[in-house]
Protein backbone atom coordinates (compact mmCIF):
# COMPACT_ATOMS: atom_id res chain seq x y z
CA UNK A 1 0.00 0.00 0.00
CA UNK A 2 0.91 3.74 -0.86
CA UNK A 3 0.70 7.16 0.17
CA UNK A 4 -1.07 8.12 -3.52
CA UNK A 5 3.06 7.65 -5.37
CA UNK A 6 4.34 4.43 -5.54
CA UNK A 7 7.28 5.12 -4.23
CA UNK A 8 5.62 6.32 -1.02
CA UNK A 9 5.18 2.76 0.06
CA UNK A 10 3.27 2.28 3.83
CA UNK A 11 3.40 -1.54 3.73
CA UNK A 12 2.86 -4.69 2.56
CA UNK A 13 -0.56 -6.03 2.87
CA UNK A 14 -2.74 -9.06 1.21
CA UNK A 15 -5.93 -8.58 -0.57
CA UNK A 16 -7.75 -10.72 1.65
CA UNK A 17 -6.71 -8.87 4.95
CA UNK A 18 -7.22 -5.59 3.71
CA UNK A 19 -10.74 -6.39 3.18
CA UNK A 20 -11.30 -8.12 6.14
CA UNK A 21 -10.04 -4.68 8.21
CA UNK A 22 -11.90 -2.36 6.19
CA UNK A 23 -14.83 -4.56 7.16
CA UNK A 24 -14.15 -4.23 10.78
CA UNK A 25 -13.36 -0.02 10.43
CA UNK A 26 -9.87 -0.36 10.37
CA UNK A 27 -7.80 2.84 9.96
CA UNK A 28 -6.14 1.23 6.09
CA UNK A 29 -2.80 3.12 6.84
CA UNK A 30 -2.28 1.79 10.73
CA UNK A 31 -3.47 -1.53 9.27
CA UNK A 32 -0.26 -1.09 6.03
CA UNK A 33 2.61 0.38 8.24
CA UNK A 34 2.00 -2.76 10.77
CA UNK A 35 3.61 -4.47 8.44
CA UNK A 36 6.25 -2.43 6.63
CA UNK A 37 7.56 -3.50 3.39
CA UNK A 38 11.24 -4.57 2.62
CA UNK A 39 13.23 -2.73 0.59
CA UNK A 40 16.36 -3.79 -1.41
CA UNK A 41 18.22 -2.17 -3.76
CA UNK A 42 18.12 -3.42 -7.45
CA UNK A 43 21.88 -4.36 -7.20
CA UNK A 44 21.29 -6.49 -4.98
CA UNK A 45 22.71 -10.32 -5.86
CA UNK A 46 20.63 -13.03 -6.21
CA UNK A 47 22.28 -15.22 -2.87
CA UNK A 48 21.62 -12.53 -0.78
CA UNK A 49 18.28 -11.47 -2.08
CA UNK A 50 17.60 -15.33 -1.17
CA UNK A 51 18.29 -14.38 2.55
CA UNK A 52 16.19 -11.31 2.41
CA UNK A 53 13.20 -13.33 1.02
CA UNK A 54 13.60 -16.21 3.50
CA UNK A 55 13.25 -12.88 6.21
CA UNK A 56 10.02 -11.57 4.83
CA UNK A 57 8.32 -15.01 5.41
CA UNK A 58 6.72 -15.60 1.92
CA UNK A 59 5.81 -11.80 1.33
CA UNK A 60 7.05 -9.58 -1.70
CA UNK A 61 10.17 -7.60 -1.22
CA UNK A 62 10.34 -4.25 -3.45
CA UNK A 63 13.13 -3.63 -5.72
CA UNK A 64 14.10 -0.02 -5.44
CA UNK A 65 16.82 1.57 -8.01
CA UNK A 66 19.71 4.15 -6.73
CA UNK A 67 17.42 7.02 -6.68
CA UNK A 68 14.48 5.09 -4.18
CA UNK A 69 12.44 4.96 -7.29
CA UNK A 70 10.32 1.52 -6.90
CA UNK A 71 10.94 -0.13 -9.90
CA UNK A 72 9.17 -3.50 -9.30
CA UNK A 73 8.95 -6.16 -6.43
CA UNK A 74 10.19 -9.99 -6.09
CA UNK A 75 8.72 -12.83 -4.75
CA UNK A 76 9.88 -16.45 -3.51
CA UNK A 77 7.97 -17.63 -6.69
CA UNK A 78 10.10 -15.26 -8.95
CA UNK A 79 13.25 -16.78 -7.49
CA UNK A 80 12.06 -20.26 -8.06
CA UNK A 81 10.61 -19.96 -11.52
CA UNK A 82 14.08 -18.07 -12.68
CA UNK A 83 15.97 -21.41 -11.62
CA UNK A 84 13.31 -24.00 -12.39
CA UNK A 85 11.30 -22.51 -15.27
CA UNK A 86 8.07 -21.48 -14.75
CA UNK A 87 5.11 -22.85 -12.88
CA UNK A 88 1.84 -22.42 -14.09
CA UNK A 89 -0.73 -21.04 -11.90
CA UNK A 90 -3.87 -23.19 -11.02
CA UNK A 91 -6.24 -22.25 -13.28
CA UNK A 92 -3.92 -21.89 -16.14
CA UNK A 93 -3.60 -24.09 -18.74
CA UNK A 94 -0.12 -25.89 -20.43
CA UNK A 95 0.35 -23.79 -23.94
CA UNK A 96 1.28 -26.93 -25.62
CA UNK A 97 -1.16 -30.34 -25.17
CA UNK A 98 -0.44 -33.14 -26.42
CA UNK A 99 -3.97 -34.91 -28.48
CA UNK A 100 -4.18 -38.00 -30.40
CA UNK A 101 -1.79 -37.54 -33.28
CA UNK A 102 -1.22 -33.46 -32.58
CA UNK A 103 -0.95 -31.23 -30.10
CA UNK A 104 -3.34 -28.45 -29.21
CA UNK A 105 -1.34 -25.22 -29.00
CA UNK A 106 -2.35 -21.74 -28.20
CA UNK A 107 -1.87 -18.80 -29.91
CA UNK A 108 0.53 -17.01 -27.63
CA UNK A 109 3.12 -19.96 -27.61
CA UNK A 110 6.89 -18.89 -28.06
CA UNK A 111 8.02 -20.27 -31.22
CA UNK A 112 11.70 -21.21 -30.30
CA UNK A 113 9.79 -23.56 -27.48
CA UNK A 114 7.33 -25.03 -30.21
CA UNK A 115 9.98 -25.71 -32.59
CA UNK A 116 12.27 -27.86 -29.95
CA UNK A 117 9.15 -29.69 -28.68
CA UNK A 118 8.22 -30.76 -32.35
CA UNK A 119 12.00 -30.96 -33.24
CA UNK A 120 11.11 -28.69 -36.44
CA UNK A 121 13.49 -26.11 -37.79
CA UNK A 122 10.37 -24.33 -39.72
CA UNK A 123 8.73 -21.77 -37.58
CA UNK A 124 11.36 -19.29 -36.17
CA UNK A 125 12.73 -17.32 -39.12
CA UNK A 126 15.60 -15.34 -39.29
CA UNK A 127 15.19 -11.84 -39.80
CA UNK A 128 11.22 -11.85 -38.88
CA UNK A 129 9.93 -10.38 -35.84
CA UNK A 130 7.54 -13.54 -34.76
CA UNK A 131 7.65 -14.16 -31.26
CA UNK A 132 4.69 -16.35 -31.21
CA UNK A 133 2.36 -19.22 -33.54
CA UNK A 134 -0.33 -16.97 -33.79
CA UNK A 135 2.44 -14.39 -35.13
CA UNK A 136 3.85 -16.98 -37.61
CA UNK A 137 0.61 -17.79 -39.19
CA UNK A 138 -0.87 -14.47 -39.53
CA UNK A 139 2.94 -13.83 -41.08
CA UNK A 140 2.39 -17.14 -43.29
CA UNK A 141 -1.48 -16.16 -43.77
CA UNK A 142 -1.10 -12.00 -44.51
CA UNK A 143 -4.09 -11.42 -42.18
CA UNK A 144 -5.66 -13.39 -39.47
CA UNK A 145 -7.04 -16.82 -40.47
CA UNK A 146 -10.37 -18.10 -39.92
CA UNK A 147 -11.85 -21.25 -37.59
CA UNK A 148 -11.19 -24.53 -39.75
CA UNK A 149 -8.24 -23.01 -42.06
CA UNK A 150 -5.51 -24.86 -42.41
CA UNK A 151 -2.07 -23.78 -42.54
CA UNK A 152 0.64 -26.31 -44.08
CA UNK A 153 4.66 -25.53 -43.25
CA UNK A 154 6.64 -28.37 -44.38
CA UNK A 155 5.52 -31.23 -43.03
CA UNK A 156 3.14 -29.84 -40.45
CA UNK A 157 -0.45 -29.14 -40.68
CA UNK A 158 -1.67 -25.79 -38.49
CA UNK A 159 -5.50 -25.67 -38.12
CA UNK A 160 -7.17 -22.50 -36.12
CA UNK A 161 -9.55 -23.90 -33.74
CA UNK A 162 -10.27 -20.70 -32.00
CA UNK A 163 -9.84 -17.12 -33.32
CA UNK A 164 -11.39 -14.13 -33.13
CA UNK A 165 -11.38 -10.85 -35.33
CA UNK A 166 -8.20 -9.91 -33.60
CA UNK A 167 -6.26 -13.11 -32.83
CA UNK A 168 -5.56 -16.79 -32.82
CA UNK A 169 -6.69 -18.23 -29.69
CA UNK A 170 -5.99 -21.99 -30.52
CA UNK A 171 -3.95 -24.12 -32.89
CA UNK A 172 -4.50 -28.17 -33.76
CA UNK A 173 -0.49 -29.06 -34.89
CA UNK A 174 -0.41 -32.15 -37.06
CA UNK A 175 2.69 -33.59 -39.09
CA UNK A 176 1.53 -34.30 -42.36
CA UNK A 177 3.81 -37.26 -42.78
CA UNK A 178 4.93 -39.49 -39.78
CA UNK A 179 7.99 -39.27 -38.04
CA UNK A 180 10.18 -41.41 -39.57
CA UNK A 181 12.58 -43.07 -36.54
CA UNK A 182 15.73 -43.40 -38.61
CA UNK A 183 15.96 -39.94 -39.18
CA UNK A 184 15.70 -38.98 -35.94
CA UNK A 185 18.69 -40.68 -34.62
CA UNK A 186 20.70 -39.24 -37.81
Amino acid sequence: MSRGELDEIIGVVRAKELLVALDHGVDVAQFAAATPAIIVPETLDPINLLGVLRRARGSCVIVSNEFGVVQGLITPLDVLEAIAGEFPDEDETPDIIPEGEGWLVKGGTDLHSLEQLLDVHCLVVPGEDHASLAGRLIGLKGQIPQVGEVITLDDLSFTITEATDYRIDLVRVTRTRPVDPDEESA
